[in-house]
């Protein structure tokens, strides 16, 4: 049976020129190579001896992966030698994390670093320019301000002597801790001005109304102060019943009130005196 030789072990893209020469006993043999099921011919890319024995590749490339074998024969018999596997190793290139943006205060969070390479690359992890972590994977358990900064994953090929990098930015927020809603004044009387206020603990991007789970709308009397932290009744009246409940959110957490039952109370007037009624 022929066999078939390499004169480079790990051939490295752009880098080597790889040449397979067949070897068999017996008189008069001719060969033929083939890649997989396909003959393979002379060409600008692979160049062939006169004799066939030897194929070479110059500058190898990832493309010229595949499985070879030399076939012999002459008048009498013939013989196929065992696969050659060329495999060319590259890489890494366009090393790339996948890792949120933004993370919450104690949360858990994984980055993922990947880049494509043949062998497979081994990866390093820094965070603000601190080797932190070695492999693809870099796992959080209990995220902390401490875990804040630019995270740098550097892939390396030990085959190739390349590497390939990429930074990801982490920013830590601490997520919305309590929330409730606080009248001015605590009894709101028919006519007069009430104002209702969402009190966050942590920071809000956004805040929202709802009235008897419903989105409040607003009107000339009714309205909210530029952040929405407010809504402001100027008068509040009797048709204002109702459960009111505030959310907030940030990018990485949101919260809802508990219910606030607005209930108007009616103010009537005998004369020049005033008095306040039951609470509705």
């Amino acid at each position: 049976q022929p066999t078939v030789r390499s004169n480079v072990t790990d051939p490295v893209e752009f880098n080597d020129t790889v040449s397979l020469t067949c070897t068999a006993s017996g008189s008069d043999v001719s060969y033929r190579w083939f890649n997989g099921s396909s003959v393979v011919s002379d060409s600008e890319r692979i160049h062939l001896s006169d004799d066939n024995k030897t194929l070479t590749i110059p500058g190898v490339l990832r493309s010229d992966d595949g499985t070879l074998y030399c076939y012999v024969f002459n008048p009498v018999s013939n013989s196929t030698s065992e696969p050659f596997h060329l495999i060319v190793s590259y890489g890494p290139e366009e090393a790339s994390i996948m890792a949120p943006d933004l993370a919450a205060n104690g949360s858990a969070i994984t980055l993922t670093c990947s880049a494509h390479s043949q062998p497979p690359s081994h990866y390093t992890w820094y965070l603000n320019g601190k080797q932190t972590a070695n492999g693809s994977q870099y796992m959080i358990d209990h995220v902390s301000a401490d875990n804040e900064g630019n995270y740098t994953c550097v892939a390396w090929n030990s085959v190739t002597g390349r590497n390939s990098s990429a930074i990801k930015e982490l920013t830590v927020i601490a997520p919305i801790a309590n929330i409730n809603v606080k009248p001015t004044p605590a009894q709101p009387i028919e006519n007069n001005t009430f104002s209702l206020t969402c009190n966050v603990t942590g920071t809000a991007d956004s805040r929202l109304w709802w009235k008897d789970d419903q989105p409040l709308s607003t009107t000339e009397r009714i309205t909210l102060s530029g952040d929405n932290s407010t809504v402001s009744f100027n008068p509040v009246l009797q048709s204002d019943n109702g459960t009111y409940q505030c959310t907030a959110s940030d990018p990485v957490s949101q919260l809802n009130s508990t219910g606030y039952r607005l209930d108007v109370n009616c103010k009537y007037k005998k004369g020049i005196e005033s008095f306040f009624a039951y609470q509705i």
